[in-house]
């Protein structure tokens, strides 16, 4: 799908792909973390070699 305004196109469909791609990479991350967070905070982070 094709958005125009004003002379300026948008391509949704490739908005709406990128946007999945980004989604699947924050999950990457975080799903692993979720599933050891059993208190419900927030998990401490310490990544490789900043500490």
């Amino acid at each position: 799908m094709i958005i125009t305004h004003n002379g300026t196109l948008l391509d949704a469909m490739t908005l709406f792909i990128a946007a999945q791609d980004v989604h699947a990479a924050i999950r990457f991350v975080v799903d692993p973390i979720a599933a050891a967070d059993v208190y419900g905070q927030h998990p401490i982070i310490v990544l490789p070699g900043s500490a």
